[in-house]
């Protein structure tokens, strides 16, 4: 690195009151005075700490600090805002370590974790590791916006990063005094041929952001022999710069994501790391940088991913809302008073649950936004005309809701939709848990995420048997696919059971016994809920109190002992004429009250033992009847 500072050193030192003098009156510029006599230790300070900042790739879940170049893998750019969230682009990306070889200016924006200061670390290490190139020297220097404080400004931070000091004339304005950083900082970065990296810009505070985003401008249309690339969040890129291009990082590719998973876990791991991955609920959300490595550092340190989806839609939330930042020591202030994590958090959970109540699963726009706004913005103390600055804070601040197209939005990924929507389901009082119900997946999260799956899974039925008894069949399959895919912490109880017998009853025969068709999906899928030991236990545990008559090679099981109606020639059940009602007590005790037709695929699953004993048991209680 020293022949760099040297050759840099050299540069800085044409900087002097002649150049200051094309910018203020001569005669007061001849009092202003450039020092830079400290800019050798101060650049060779500043490019150490640059070089070991580029050269790490250190969070929180992670073994120990990991070389940036072990893992790195180069990132497709798209001119404009918005990716291409399905990869299907128009031209060829460019690469992001090719940005320092653009003869432009660039902004290179992206969604939380996606890559764009890991981006700015790999230009730096190219570009200290190459002492020479077509145009001369070039020198890197890094200004990271989080580490602003106070009122200094962005000429000011890089004249101090550089070492140089000014000794203002005593006569001179805060505007001319502004006039001659700008000066100093041009003339420095064009004389070193300086590559300036400005990371953050959505990292400033609020109440510096005016007079930064001016000298940015200034600093952009100044010359073409230097160059500046800054990094933003997508959703906090509001402005226009002239002379500067501006780039957005696509989702990674699956090429990408193999190469990445290769590097950082090895060939041998790297392909059954990514089978499991595609193969969970959350299948997808690798695309993403940020997920993806923490995903690879929980495999390397376990050997395998999370065996609790659950527990992956909680990290991701968890790291987009707030632990990100808070490793990387940013403080995002809200707008709007009391609006702070927590509170965003619940608003995104409204947000989630009615976008899916309106079948909105995937891209919507701002008008369904707008209206979703307007019912819940009075429960989170937010004005009413607000939507548009609150979905761009909630955007910036988060990234779970990312603007793909112009006012066209998403979820980060469909399993953070379902994850918030079950976490709003979860917080609804019982009595409104039947509105809900066209949401089998959701009501399944919901179901792991309870403190009592079991119950909740009793009180899930119930509220379908009181207000929905012709939606089981529809309803089934995807409920408990989802369950099996939760892998959900049953335990043994009675009323786990009941519920297990009803769902099946309901699900796969209609009034009178009648077999419903087709049924040989949702016949798979139960059988594999029922070989769950805790189903399959809760079950037994039930049938053991239960009455039980036998028609036909079916079993008709109750709770209360009630005989079997004769006009209709099987169990009775709740039908379509039932009068709907809110589920209340009665209706979660209503569950047993009820007849429920069992067969030999249920069996085959919980043990034809079972149905032995419990035939054994109805011809004994129909000798006693007769006796």
């Amino acid at each position: 690195m020293e022949p760099v500072v040297t050759t840099v050193l050299s540069s800085i030192a044409k900087v002097g009151a002649e150049a200051l003098a094309k910018h203020i009156p001569l005669e007061r510029a001849k009092k202003t005075r450039v020092d830079t006599s400290e800019c050798h230790k101060a650049l060779a300070r500043h490019l150490e700490v640059m070089s070991n900042w580029a050269h790490e790739v250190s969070f929180r879940d992670i073994l120990k600090s990991r070389k940036l170049t072990d893992s790195f893998i180069d990132l497709d750019l798209q001119l404009g805002r918005f990716a291409t969230r399905n990869r299907s682009r128009i031209g060829s990306p460019i690469h992001a370590s090719n940005l320092a070889a653009c003869e432009r200016h660039a902004v290179l924006l992206g969604d939380p974790g996606a890559g764009k200061t890991t981006s700015l670390k790999r230009i730096a290490i190219d570009i200290l590791g190459t002492k020479s190139n077509a145009t001369g020297t070039r020198c890197p220097l890094l200004l990271r916006l989080r580490n602003l404080s106070g009122e200094t400004s962005l000429t000011s931070a890089v004249i101090s990063m550089l070492g140089i000091v000014i000794h203002y004339d005593d006569s001179l304005s805060d505007e001319e005094r502004e006039n001659v950083r700008l000066r100093v900082v041009t003339q420095s970065l064009q004389n070193m041929s300086a590559v300036l990296l400005i990371d953050g810009l959505d990292e400033l505070h609020p109440r510096m952001k005016d007079i930064a985003i001016r000298q940015l401008r200034s600093l952009l249309i100044s010359s073409s022999r230097y160059l500046i690339i800054v990094t933003c969040r997508t959703g906090d890129f509001i402005y226009s710069f002239d002379a500067a291009d501006v780039y957005v990082i696509e989702p990674l590719s699956d090429r990408q994501i193999f190469a990445f998973a290769d590097k950082w876990l090895g060939k041998a791991n790297a392909k059954p790391f990514l089978t499991q991955v595609r193969e969970a609920p959350y299948g997808g959300t690798e695309v993403l940088p940020l997920t993806l490595a923490h995903l690879c550092a929980i495999y390397e340190r376990t050997g395998s991913i999370p065996e609790k989806p659950r527990t992956v839609y909680r990290k991701i939330v968890r790291l987009l809302l707030e632990e990100w930042d808070e490793q990387r020591s940013i403080v995002r202030p809200s707008a709007y008073a009391s609006f702070e994590v927590d509170r965003k958090e619940e608003f995104l959970r409204a947000v989630a649950y009615h976008l899916t109540m309106e079948s909105r699963r995937g891209a919507f726009g701002h008008r369904d936004l707008q209206n979703i706004y307007q019912k819940i913005c009075d429960s989170f103390g937010l004005p009413r005309e607000g939507s548009r600055k609150v979905i761009r804070e909630i955007e910036s601040h988060t990234g779970l809701i990312v603007e793909v197209s112009d006012e066209i939005y998403e979820f980060a990924h469909k399993s953070i939709q379902e994850y918030l929507t079950a976490e709003f389901i979860l917080r609804m009082p019982t009595q409104m848990l039947e509105r809900s119900l066209s949401m089998p997946n959701e009501m399944a999260l919901s179901t792991a995420m309870s403190s009592d799956p079991g119950l909740y899974f009793y009180t899930t039925i119930s509220c379908i048997a009181a207000a929905m008894p012709n939606s089981f069949a529809a309803f089934t399959a995807p409920f408990i696919r989802r369950l099996l895919k939760e892998k959900v912490d049953f335990t043994i109880s009675e009323d786990l059971g009941v519920a297990c017998v009803a769902l099946y009853s309901n699900s796969f025969f209609s009034s009178g016994s009648q077999l419903r068709l087709p049924f040989e999906v949702e016949s798979e899928a139960f059988e594999r809920l029922l070989g769950i030991t805790a189903i399959a236990s809760s079950v037994k545990l039930a049938l053991q109190q239960a009455s039980v008559e036998v028609q036909h090679n079916l079993l008709h099981v109750n709770w209360v002992d009630s005989p079997l109606p004769p006009s209709s020639g099987g169990p009775d059940r709740w039908t379509a004429d039932r009068t709907r009602v809110h589920l209340a007590e009665h209706a979660l005790q209503q569950l047993r009250n009820k007849w429920y037709t069992l067969d030999t695929t249920f069996f085959n699953s919980v043990g034809e033992d079972l149905k032995t004993s419990l035939i054994a048991r109805y011809k004994v209680h129909i000798r006693e009847k007769n006796n």
